[in-house]
Order: C-alpha cells, then structure tokens, then sequence
C-alpha cells in the first residue's frame, strides 16, 4: 500500500487512487490540467499558432468540463468531443515543449487519468523552470528544475490527496498550496486574452474570470450551477467555435442574474406580505380605516409573491419560456405600479431617503422603498422585454 509521502510519480498515485472512489481520480486530474492550463493558452496567441489554427478554446472546454465533472459527475467526459491529442499533432507546430506537456495534462484529464495529468502538469513547469535557469551550458539548469518541478507539482499532488482522505472538497481549495511558479505568467497573459492582441474571436471575459475562480475559489467563489449550464451547451454551440459560445454564454449569465434579482425581489415581497398580516392581527382594536388601508395592498403584494414564484422556478430552467416571463413581468408591473399609487408619489423625498410608513392609530406598515421608487417596475420591464428565455 501507497502512502501519501511516497507519491512523486505517475505509478505511486494510480497505486495509491487504486480502490479509492473514482471521483478521486477525476479531481486530481483536472487539477493538474487546471494548474498548467496557461502555458497553452499563451502559445495560442502566438502568431504560429495563428498560422496552424490552434485556438484555446477546444483545450479549455476540456479543462472546464473536467472540471465541471469532478463537481456534478453526472456531466459526462465522454460528451466533449474534442481530441486533444489530434490537435496538438494537426495544429501545434512549433509548440513549446511546456505548452505541450500542458495540453497533454488536458488531455489525461479528459481520459481521467489523473497519474499521466500530474506527471504532464510536472514536466510542463520542469520545462519553464529550466528555461529559468539555463546558463548556455548543455544540461545547464536540469537538476534544480527538476527538484523544483517535484515540490511544486507533486508537493501539491500529495497535498491534493491528503485533504482527500480527510474529506476536504479539493474544488473550494486553492490549485496552489503555496507559490503558483506559473503566477507572473498569468499576470502577464490575463490582460493579452483580453485585448486585441487575441486574434481568437469572441469575449474571453468569461473564461479569465473562471480561470481565477479555479485558482483561488475561496477569494473568487464559482457559481458551479452556472458553470454547469455553461459544461451542458449543445455541441454544435462549441463547434461553431469562440463567438457562438460566447454569445451562449452570456445568455446563460443574464439569466442567473436575473434570476438573482429574482429572489432577491421574493425576499423582498414575502416579507411585505408578512408585515401585512402582522399588521391586519394587531388591528383589531384600531380604527377600521387601518384594516381598509393595509387591506388595500394585499391584492397587489399576493400577485407580486404568487408571480415572482413563477418567475423563479422558471428561470432555473436551461431554456425558460419567454412568453411566460413576459405575462409575469405585466402582473408584477401592474402590481407595482398599483402599490406606487396607493403609496402615493415616488417624488416623495420619505421614500427615496429610506422607507415610509404606512397606516394610522401607531400601528403603522414600514414600506422598504424599492417597491415605490421604480426598480420593481425596471425589473417587471426586464421580464416583459424578454432579456432572457426562447
């Protein structure tokens, strides 16, 4: 049996992943594709991968996937459909040697073989560090490359399995348990795929910003439900290629923000509504114009939370039905508009400043004033536009 401290190659971790949950496996792969994964994406801005047309975005779906997979493992590897290993052979000439040893730890994950993607991930950085510290002598640099190669990767390899073991999601867990040698690298290459010194089309945003969240996932947490919907895009979308994705992509963020907003408003509405029941209990031994006057918002504020609901579930949807949105978005405008009448108007210096209350006898309703300064109506307008949905 494999300890831990004996893990410094590709046989030392199959032997001690042997009998282990195959999530294992999965996880430890698709970190040490994640932890290389810039040293081919810089080589894709490069003029000869230009020429060759070796774009980043195949190699990422791999990475993203794998990663995707180690989370929710019922989105299958087998549904990428990309060769890595036919595309650094058809369109990686001239590659650096690191960036292929990166693209080949991609390529391990894909097959979930998590020993052959810390072994690539190991020689990828060897490569950069002995370009660190070659002298112009043969074999210049070798020794102390591969000592620190051994310490960055397999150091957090065993690192990776002993939280493992003790149970620790490695997916909210730093890609680095202390230096990231690749970090100057990534600071240097994070502006370059953003500008138009990437002649790959496209808005990369979204893949930078992943990327960060896999480096450090507790400063930058993913929103994995996203990322999900992002893993399950139809093939023809990948296959039309940086564009088309992108596009997908931000329909998909549009969505899960409005979705946000979303429950934000729920929050919101069934709070009101609660305070209006609250309320109406108290007023027995009030004046009766009290019980008119809350009870004339009731109406409002159920079909506010009633739709909201319907909103919410369906926006949770991959594909949410826009006709649907849009006849919610008319009944929470309506909704909203009629409690900025019974309000009175949203000019009111009370309101904008804060809250006002509502109600006489000092049994009064505290109004949060989103409801009566426009947003409601903003956001009712979103949903009847059709911001979202097919």
């Amino acid at each position: 049996m494999v300890e831990i401290s004996e893990i410094k190659d590709t046989s030392s971790l199959e032997a001690w992943l042997g009998g282990r949950f195959r999530e294992y496996a999965t996880v430890m792969a698709a970190r040490s594709a994640l932890r290389t994964l810039p040293l081919f994406w810089d080589w894709s801005l490069s003029e000869r991968a230009r020429k060759s047309g070796f774009m980043a975005l195949p190699l990422l779906k791999c990475s993203f996937t794998a990663a995707v997979s180690s989370r929710y493992p019922k989105v299958s590897m087998k549904q990428i459909g990309v060769d890595v290993s036919e595309i650094l052979n058809a369109r990686a000439k001239g590659i650096s040697s690191a960036a292929w040893d990166a693209g080949y730890a991609v390529d391990s994950a894909v097959r979930l073989q998590a020993g052959h993607a810390a072994n690539a991930a190991y020689d990828a950085v060897t490569d950069v560090f002995v370009q660190k510290f070659f002298t112009g002598e043969p074999g210049s640099g070798f020794a102390e490359a591969r000592s620190m190669a051994d310490a960055s990767i397999w150091g957090n390899v065993r690192s990776d399995c002993s939280d493992l073991k003790r149970g620790i999601d490695l997916l909210s867990s730093p890609l680095w348990r202390d230096e990231n040698p690749l970090a100057d690298l990534w600071a240097d290459l994070r502006p370059k795929i953003l500008s138009a010194e990437n002649w790959q089309p496209g808005d990369w945003r979204f893949w930078v910003e992943w990327y960060e969240q896999m480096l450090d996932p507790i400063t930058n947490p993913p929103n994995w439900e996203l990322l999900k919907q992002v893993a399950l895009l139809e093939p023809e979308v990948w296959d039309a290629g940086p564009k088309d994705v992108s596009e997908a992509i931000a329909e998909i963020e549009n969505r899960f923000a409005l979705l946000g907003e979303t429950k934000a408003w729920q929050q919101r509405a069934e709070a009101l509504e609660a305070e209006i029941a609250a309320l109406k209990m108290r007023s027995h031994n009030q004046p009766p114009e009290l019980v008119e006057d809350i009870e004339a918002l009731e109406a409002p504020v159920l079909d506010l939370t009633q739709n909201l609901a319907v909103v919410a579930e369906e926006l949770e949807k991959p594909e949410p039905e826009k006709h649907l949105l849009r006849r919610c978005g008319e009944v929470i405008r309506d909704a909203a508009l009629a409690i900025i009448k019974y309000c009175g108007s949203i000019a009111n210096d009370v309101i904008r400043a804060g809250a006002k209350t509502l109600g006489t006898g000092g049994a009064g309703l505290v109004l949060d004033s989103a409801f009566n300064d426009g947003r409601l109506v903003e956001y009712a307008t979103k949903l009847i536009n059709g911001v979202v949905g097919g």
